[in-house]
């Protein structure tokens, strides 16, 4: 039963997206497809969807996949849903991108263009341009020429991200930092509500008894887990260095080694359960 339900996973997202009487079985299924999109994405039954069940995917907070892999696949879905047009982008005509821009038009707003790199924007998204709006358009070269493009590839450790430019509407999807992706927010958040990842994580919950003491903030220090298991220290504003120990407040310990360490920067979030909305 499992095989044939992932094997039909779309088919199915399809039939029950907008039946009141089936939101358990379609949260099973988002459950299902969202840490590992991949698998159907790349079924022939992806094409096949109904652009509501689309939209609702590329929405999601928690769909697990890079934002340059996401417009591939939104050009890929487009493309087999626009009559008459050629796997040659260059021998398409202006009626041809009209067309696919009338298939896209309310996908593409969803996209966090400002997330991708230089090199996939100049790959991926330019070939596409007469898709996007004239102010889009003018958004990202602005944005996109002022990003400078490295000689040599990151450490796959480091978290590269361009700042959006000014006034650029981000999607609601989207999460407010420089430092991680909405993705490795997703994932962060199916930790916590304990849902099955395919991932070692070193998630930490504070005890029961002392949630008081979850996250404080001092004056002249950044914020403090726990009683020092976790803390910003010297001059916080610059993020010299902060010290790490544990096993006091949460449950498990925060940091392996009890010592000082550099911070570059940090980021601190609050995290709201949100409510089941009725389609």
């Amino acid at each position: 039963m499992e095989k044939w339900f992932k094997e039909n996973l779309l088919r199915i997202l399809d039939t029950v997206i907008q039946r009141d009487a089936c939101l358990k079985l379609r949260e099973h299924c988002l459950n299902t497809l969202c840490p590992d999109p991949y698998r159907y994405f790349d079924s022939e039954d992806f094409i096949n969807l109904e652009e509501s069940t689309l939209i609702m995917l590329v929405s999601r907070d928690d769909l697990n996949m890079d934002e340059a892999q996401l417009w591939e696949y939104l050009i890929r879905w487009g493309v087999a849903n626009t009559p008459n047009l050629q796997n040659d982008v260059g021998a398409w005509s202006q009626r041809d991108f009209w067309g696919l821009k009338k298939t896209l038009h309310k996908c593409v707003p969803l996209i966090r263009f400002w997330q991708l790199s230089v090199g996939d924007y100049n790959e991926k998204v330019k070939p596409f341009e007469k898709i996007l709006t004239k102010n889009l358009n003018l958004k990202l070269f602005h944005h996109f020429s002022k990003t400078p493009v490295p000689s040599l590839p990151e450490p796959p450790t480091t978290i590269t991200l361009p700042s959006p430019p000014p006034n650029f509407i981000v999607p609601e999807r989207a999460i407010d930092s420089i430092i991680i992706t909405h993705q490795q927010a997703a994932l962060v958040s199916r930790w916590i509500d304990r849902k099955f990842v395919s991932t070692k994580t070193s998630l930490s919950r504070i005890k029961a008894d002392c949630t008081e003491d979850a996250i404080q903030l001092h004056e002249g220090l950044g914020p403090s887990f726990g009683f020092y298991e976790f803390k910003i220290l010297d001059e916080a504003n610059e993020c010299k260095s902060s010290y790490g120990t544990g096993g006091l407040r949460y449950q498990n310990k925060i940091r392996e080694k009890c010592n000082y360490f550099g911070v570059d920067d940090y980021e601190v979030f609050q995290v709201v359960k949100k409510e089941q909305e009725e389609l």
